[in-house]
């Protein structure tokens, strides 16, 4: 081989290996860069499983609302050396800092979080806001908590993750207990991060009234223990009883007071604070030489730091024509207390005496009072009257930077620099001529809202593409509500009824209201829904109707009928706006009022060629969710949410309206559910079990106010609160009856004997008086529920077992029925059947009996699966029976539905949807059975036509927005 081949050959083997090194290069930077997207794809997903979870935005610390540096050293170093100290039994948990308002507790939370955040140890922080309790409430901290701290642990996060994946009623749960338990307690097993994790909780006082934040603070007293060692909770309140009461006692949690500070080194901090904010307003130091004007401030403060804040910003203050040394001494001569401080601010601002000023004073502020959420400068004007000047609201706000903020900010929520400030407005005594009252300012709200919705809202407002897809599912939502729906818009929609309840009838609202039922009622749900707030719709047009109180006869019938509307197709309204149109407009009755006017505006929707109801069917929605059979139901007494007891050993509670879970599933029963109550005032729910227990829950949390009542030997069959909710009576299988303290959980009375067979239902009198119990034994007894002596019966006459009894609302009427299917009406005083048996008319056993709220009525569902209604005074069924219960089916010739209903078509959850998974409409729950499918040949039924539906003019998918004419 010739030295010319050789080279040749050198270089090609040269080359190979160059291209060999090239292409593991390649491979190597292929998989690095795969390995990367694959972490990011898994971050990105974690993060949208945790997206559900309710979040406080903007309860986080303030970096600018911590400690002057160089003040409040001593305390700063007191909770910085306890955070930091080795972990043990014997180091507490919770620093409980306390003090009255204005000692400056909420300003060391803030500047420990910031110092705590700069070095990575800062798992979260959560400021409470009297002003913003829509949004920072108990039932979002722990959640919220969660969140941060998944941020600082991957860990956490992951651990997090898995426990809420495919639960999404466990991932918005608003129960306290079960959020610190799953979100809290579950996660902290994971946890990878060494050293302190700190979580500061600031202004607990300002989280809720005391019975909304009792369960919070038993869990977090009780529940600190069980985390990891290295967790230190730093929690700020003013001296409340009931927080006081939470956290004595207890070994984990070290208490401190505002006024055990030094009292020297209390002042030294305010005079360095003082010196700090006054330093360059060099005419104090020419009239006071020496800082004498510092001392005089520090007298003046009875140090509180909030006294001395605020009179700083107020001295600093450049309108009012007065100078800041006649500002300084006003402050001080006018005595010390907070305040005697803001008449005084007030004073130099707006002079009592002019009555223009003083006007537009109480206008703008009560206003801000009685808004539900802080709204910015930049809101505020668009809620007020048309002939109110435009720059009216920053006339007056522009003079008050010293005690409220936003006002120098078009976009950020005005709000009082401390909560003082609006306790001392709308009290009389304190504020004297600056006293507001918020209740003249509801109607003025009421009207502008109705004008800021007729301007407002329209058809598809955040222009969405397709209807065949959940609103979870459209592409950057948030961002079209947000840039659609503007914030007064959205303030209007959510809360003007509030307003409305609370002002006098009158014919310019009404013509509103009218005006609104009849060209916007559909826009308005379209942003109920965007906004994810369906579940108001119903309360809204029930405070409507309370203040229309049947006056106008239109506003009524739309009210009534838009609330059905509501009812039976929220959760299509809630998941999917063009369904508005395309499948709650469609299917609505006949002679639905809302459809009636409605339905020729959008011609292309969905048209039933049969199996359209007339009117709204009894069963107007069918709620899904248990597991296994619903043993028992019942509603609270504002009907807005529902209660459920199942054999699958679990409990929900459900929006009445939308058909959402809001509660639940709550477990802790080990056996079926056999029944269960809401108190009188709707805040306690009591459940009984085959277990042999009894439990009491928080209606709002979830959260188990009592520990399992036990004692009897076998399952509970009945439960039921006292009207005043102070008393629990139970029935068992153990043939006795026996009544509890609902806050104590101790028995006050029995075991009651004298069944021989199963005790089935138990019930209170309206008085409380009286408890009635119907058994297997086949009678009734009524007892007196203080002394547990029969005082009627055995009462007897059925044939079978007794399965319900019931007391009319004034007690001289007892209601029982029977697996003998008969029903009878008692006297409660005599024991005579005064109506009954009524019989022939069920056909199986009498499962459930009561009266109507009037007496007029009684109720009764039946193993027959129909419900009936009787009239109670002559026994004749008046309505019924009432059907759906069963698959009736009926007879109808077949036909060509299209190619978007065919034989790949399916009904999911109420969804009619393709082998796509997209949604093409909702069938309301009295349609599903009887739905006529294009694979049916012949369908056979007793009494309905089936539902067959007309989809020759019907627009869905990207041509939805063509339904409207």
């Amino acid at each position: 081989m010739s030295n010319v081949d050789v080279k040749i050959k050198q270089y090609e083997d040269k080359f190979q290996e160059l291209k060999m090194a090239f292409q593991d290069r390649a491979i190597l930077q292929t998989g690095i860069t795969v390995s990367r997207i694959m972490d990011n794809l898994e971050r990105i997903a974690l993060d949208f499983d945790l997206g559900d979870m309710p979040y406080a935005k903007g309860a986080r610390f303030d970096p600018d609302k911590g400690c002057l540096p160089g003040t409040r050293e001593a305390i700063i170093d007191e909770i910085t050396q306890w955070v930091n100290s080795p972990d043990g039994d014997n180091v507490s948990r919770i620093f409980f800092l306390s003090g009255v308002a204005g000692s400056g507790k909420s300003a060391i939370a803030h500047a420990i979080a910031h110092l705590f955040d700069q070095q990575m140890r800062l798992g979260s922080s959560y400021c409470f806001d009297r002003a913003d309790q829509v949004n920072r409430r108990p039932s979002n901290l722990l959640s919220t908590i969660s969140l941060n701290i998944s941020d600082l642990d991957q860990n956490w996060k992951t651990c997090l993750c898995n426990t809420i994946k495919g639960n999404r009623s466990l991932c918005t749960t608003l129960s306290v207990t079960e959020q610190f338990k799953k979100f809290i307690l579950e996660p902290a097993k994971a946890l990878t991060t060494v050293g302190p994790i700190l979580i500061v909780i600031d202004a607990m006082d300002e989280s809720a009234e005391e019975v909304s934040r009792k369960t919070l603070l038993d869990v977090l007293a009780k529940g600190i223990s069980d985390l990891p060692s290295n967790f230190r909770f730093l929690i700020t309140a003013r001296p409340e009883r009931d927080i006081i009461n939470a956290f004595s006692g207890n070994q984990h949690i070290f208490r401190k007071h505002m006024n055990t500070i030094d009292e020297a080194s209390n002042d030294a901090d305010i005079a360095l604070f003082i010196e700090s904010q006054l330093s360059g307003v060099y005419s104090l130091e020419l009239e006071w030489p020496n800082k004498h004007w510092c001392r005089m401030l520090i007298e003046s403060s009875g140090g509180l730091f909030q006294w001395a804040s605020t009179a700083c910003r107020a001295i600093k203050e450049t309108k009012g024509g007065l100078r800041p040394t006649e500002r300084l001494s006003r402050f001080v001569s006018s005595g010390q207390g907070l305040d005697e401080l803001y008449i005084e601010v007030l004073h130099q601002a707006f002079d009592p005496e002019d009555d223009t000023v003083m006007s537009r004073f109480r206008s703008v502020m009560g206003a801000i009072l009685v808004t539900r959420i802080p709204l910015s400068i930049s809101t505020h004007p668009e809620l007020r009257a048309d002939d109110d000047p435009a720059d009216l609201v920053e006339l007056i706000v522009q003079s008050l930077g010293s005690l409220l903020s936003g006002v120098n900010q078009p976009h950020i929520p005005i709000r009082a620099l401390h909560a003082s400030f609006f306790d001392f407005l709308t009290d009389p005594g304190r504020s004297k001529s600056y006293y507001v009252d918020p209740f003249h300012h509801h109607r003025t709200l009421t009207l502008s809202s109705l004008r800021i919705m007729k301007l407002g809202l329209r058809f598809n407002i955040c222009g969405l593409e397709t209807s065949h897809i959940r609103n979870t599912d459209v592409p950057g939502l948030n961002t079209r509500v947000e840039k659609a729906i503007a914030q007064h818009l959205s303030y209007a929609c959510i809360f003007w009824a509030n307003h409305l309840i609370v002002t006098e009838y009158d014919a310019e609202i009404l013509d509103e209201i009218t005006n609104f039922f009849h060209c916007r009622l559909l826009y308005w749900l379209e942003c109920l829904s965007l906004m994810k707030r369906v579940n108001v719709a119903s309360r809204i047009l029930h405070l409507i109707l309370g203040w229309n109180q049947y006056t106008n006869d239109d506003v009524a019938s739309f009210a009534k009928d838009a609330a059905k509307l509501v009812s039976a197709f929220g959760p299509a309204i809630s998941q999917s706006t063009p369904h508005i149109y395309l499948s709650a407009l469609s299917s609505a009755p006949e002679r639905s009022r809302v459809a009636e006017h409605y339905r020729p505006l959008f011609p292309k929707i969905l048209n039933p060629r049969r199996g359209k109801a007339n009117d709204w069917p009894a069963i107007v929605a069918v709620i899904e969710g248990h597991t296994d059979y619903v043993n028992s139901v019942a509603f609270s007494q504002d009907c807005k949410r529902i209660i459920s007891g199942s054999y699958d050993r679990t409990i929900c509670v459900w929006d009445s309206e939308t058909g959402d879970v809001v509660i639940g599933p709550l477990e802790g029963h080990t056996n079926w559910v056999s029944s269960v109550a809401f108190s009188q005032d709707g805040k306690h729910i009591v459940s009984g079990s085959y277990d042999q227990t009894i439990r009491v829950w928080d209606s709002e949390t979830g959260d188990v106010v009592l520990e399992p009542l036990e004692g009897h030997t076998s399952g509970v069959s009945s439960v039921a609160f006292s009207q005043d909710g102070k008393r629990i009576v139970s029935g068992w299988g153990d043939q006795k009856i026996r009544v509890w303290d609902s806050e104590t959980g101790d028995v006050v009375l029995g075991p009651l004997e004298g069944h021989t067979s199963w005790v089935n239902s138990v019930a209170f009198s309206q008085d409380g008086k009286c408890i009635v119990s119907g058994s297997y034994d086949k009678t009734i007894r009524v007892w007196d529920s203080e002394t547990g002596d029969v005082v009627l019966g055995p009462l007897e006459g059925h044939t079978n077992w007794v399965k319900s009894v019931a007391f009319s609302q004034d007690g001289k009427r007892i209601i029982s029925g029977s697996y003998d299917q008969t029903i009878r009406v008692w006297d409660s005083e005599t024991g005579d059947v005064v109506i009954g048996p009524l019989e022939g008319w069920h056909t199986s056993l009498v499962e459930s009996v009561a009266f109507s709220q009037d007496g007029k009525r009684i109720v009764s569902g039946s193993g027959d699966q129909t419900i009936r209604v009787w009239d109670s005074e002559t026994g004749d069924v008046v309505l019924g029976p009432l059907e759906g219960h069963t698959c009736p089916v009926s007879s109808a010739p077949g036909g060509d539905l299209g190619d978007i209903f065919n034989e790949n078509t399916k009904l999911e959850g109420g969804w009619l949807v393709n082998s796509s998974s997209c949604l093409l409409c909702w069938v309301p729950s009295w349609n599903r059975n009887r739905l006529y499918w294009p694979r049916t040949l012949l369908v056979i039924g007793r009494d309905a036509p089936p539902t067959q539906l007309d989809l020759r003019n019907f627009v869905h998918g990207y041509s939805w927005h063509k339904c409207k004419a």
